[in-house]
């Protein structure tokens, strides 16, 4: 007998297929205070399903996202043989896809900016999308622009709409400093310099006054 256990969460058809069962599981990171050592420590079942349709693996939802992610323990940089990969793995993608100035990193799940340092230091704009606030700002206070957010399609909306408002906004400038710049000498001076270069901020949660925002390429 074939038993549902809800809806696909990307595409709505009934689970039943079992991609791997482990058991119960107390939620990660979620470490006991001292005070809390004689309470009862809630565990979940970490029974990862797989859409037949789409094909998208999945837990079943047993606690709110804002929940888990709150005040997140993990910070990847702790880790410094994960930090020696992310760096690798930079510099291979950076000459693999010709990445500089005009392109554009994005990171879905970026944490404390573990990876997106590397890409911003060999100047590429970089944002980072991370639901955990606390790790967000570790990630802001070191210039790497983070929207405290969880990815979906809303998000997704956003940002995309907000990037398309940025080039529209960076063309008229471009415009604006070659008209001045035919204009001759009788332009630049009753600008008294060229029209500066307008920089779009994004919504982050504490942005980095020296960091590219998202509307920047």
């Amino acid at each position: 007998m074939t038993v549902t256990r809800g809806q696909c969460r990307f595409c709505g058809a009934p689970l039943s297929h079992t991609f791997a069962n482990l058991g119960m599981s107390p939620i990660a990171n979620n470490y006991l205070t001292e005070d809390q050592l004689g309470r009862m420590e809630h565990f979940y079942p970490l029974h990862a399903l797989v859409c037949d349709r789409c094909f998208l693996v999945q837990l079943e939802e047993f606690e709110s996202p804002d929940a888990i992610f709150s005040d997140y323990a993990y910070f990847s940089s702790y880790s410094t043989s994960w930090l020696d990969h992310c760096r690798r793995y930079v510099e291979s993608a950076t000459e693999r896809f010709a990445l500089g100035g005009d392109s554009h990193v994005v990171e879905i799940a970026s944490n404390d900016g573990y990876l997106l340092q590397y890409f911003a230091e060999r100047g590429v704009p970089v944002l980072g999308i991370e639901p955990a606030a606390n790790v967000a700002e570790v990630a802001v206070e070191r210039g790497i622009p983070t929207e405290v957010e969880f990815f979906g399609k809303e998000t997704a909306t956003n940002l995309a709409a907000d990037r398309r408002q940025s080039l529209v906004e960076e063309e008229r400038h471009e415009s604006a400093a070659a008209s001045t710049e035919r204009a001759g000498p009788a332009m630049v001076k009753r600008w008294g310099k060229s029209p500066p270069r307008t920089w779009q901020q994004g919504r982050h949660a504490k942005p980095h006054p020296e960091q590219d925002q998202i509307g920047e390429r």
